[in-house]
């Protein structure tokens, strides 16, 4: 096997807190693995470099028989991130039911187990365990030159060259009988057209479902503020006026609280469902953006991407303005601190959407579409992406 990729999933901030062993330890099992077979593995373990995206797109939109492995290192900052979870979720879509499943290697780095709470995580997390994920959660504290550590390295390479020795052994087997291996599950996979199709029926809706939000962000600050206005009397004279102000409060904001949480779950569904259509689009119109006759549809396009990016900006912007005095508030009563956690965790859910929306216009101008079409740069895109 040659010319083979090595993917590292991981929370930035996790290998900062770990002091850098999270990549240290993605080093030693290529050196591992390239020692156990001679290969050269490719390791891609910075998302933020272009070359990331074009050799995960080719892999995923290709066989992923280029790839030697895929590893999750699983943590609760780990299920916080959007873009972890998208790449996970994608390759284990292409992988699962599969003779691929065995490239897919989750790693259990830090015990996240009480501290999820969405249902799409808890999918995900079994979906891990039935792949039998590498408990880590020890291993983490040993040192990395000691012999306990260098066999666990050794073993996961092991069973990772195992894994890729069965499926060449199949590919090759079908080669000489003529027959045909599945390698992939391709009748569940929707193609290109079925994943533009889901983003056109789901942008608009998604784009209401961003209205939504909004309106019931206003409200919840609306009754806050209302409620403090009308009882500031009460406020100001006792504990007990302050404790029943609480209550009142919490009583007042426990259905918008739980719709306010019901429609960003809403709106993390509609992204997930249109981002591999928006994927799909941004690879078709470079083949389109050459083409003159083409370019001012390409244009349009782009345009409605970037305002789209800018609306689920602003979007965040106005539902985290909510939070900093509800935060305050939620100390006057424990009672408080049930609405303050839905709308915490719908804040979060908002917040996982804008790193995919903006990971689409980051796409569009590291490939150079922006300057080629005289597109001006949304001014948040310098703080992230400063100026090619």
């Amino acid at each position: 096997m040659a010319n083979l990729n090595g993917f590292w999933s991981y929370a930035h901030k996790d290998d900062d807190a770990e002091e850098g062993r999270i990549t240290e330890l993605a080093r030693k099992l290529v050196r591992e693995f390239e020692l156990l077979t001679g290969d050269d593995i490719s390791l891609f373990i910075d998302r933020d470099n272009l070359e990331w995206g074009n050799v995960w797109r080719e892999a995923i939109n290709g066989q992923l028989s280029t790839v030697a492995f895929f590893v999750p290192v699983l943590t609760p900052m780990y299920f916080q991130s959007a873009e972890c979870k998208r790449e996970l979720e994608t390759l284990l879509d292409r992988a699962e039911g599969s003779m691929q499943s065995g490239i897919v290697l989750p790693i259990l780095y830090a015990d996240f187990r009480g501290t999820i709470v969405e249902d799409s995580e808890s999918e995900l997390i079994e979906r891990c365990k039935a792949l039998q994920w590498v408990d880590w959660t020890t291993l983490r504290l040993e040192e990395p030159s000691s012999a306990v550590y260098r066999a666990a390295v050794s073993k996961m390479a092991q069973r990772l060259v195992a894994a890729n020795k069965e499926l060449e052994e199949a590919l090759n087997d079908a080669a000489l009988t003529g027959g045909d291996v599945v390698v992939e599950d391709d009748d569940g996979e929707p193609g290109t057209l079925e994943r533009m199709a889901e983003m056109e029926e789901a942008l608009p809706e998604m784009g209401g479902t961003l209205r939504e939000i909004g309106h019931k962000a206003e409200q919840i600050g609306q009754i806050m503020k209302a409620t403090v206005e009308n009882n500031k009397v009460k406020l100001q004279k006792s504990f007990a006026g302050k404790l029943a102000v609480a209550r009142m409060l919490a009583v007042e904001l426990e259905k918008p609280s739980t719709d306010f949480l019901d429609l960003t779950a809403k709106y993390s569904n509609e992204l997930r469902a249109v981002d591999g259509g928006m994927q799909a689009l941004i690879d078709q119109s470079a083949d389109q953006i050459t083409n003159e006759e083409n370019q001012a549809a390409v244009a349009d396009l782009f345009d409605s991407v970037i305002d789209f990016a800018r609306k689920a900006r602003n979007n965040l912007d106005q539902t985290e303005a909510i939070q900093e005095p509800f935060q305050a508030m939620s100390k006057l009563s424990r009672e408080l601190r049930v609405p303050l956690r839905r709308v915490e965790q719908s804040v979060r859910q908002i917040a996982g959407g804008v790193e995919i929306t903006d990971s689409w216009v980051k796409t569009l101008d590291e490939r150079g579409f922006l300057e080629q079409l005289a597109i001006e740069r949304p001014e948040w895109l310098e703080a992230t992406n400063p100026a090619r």
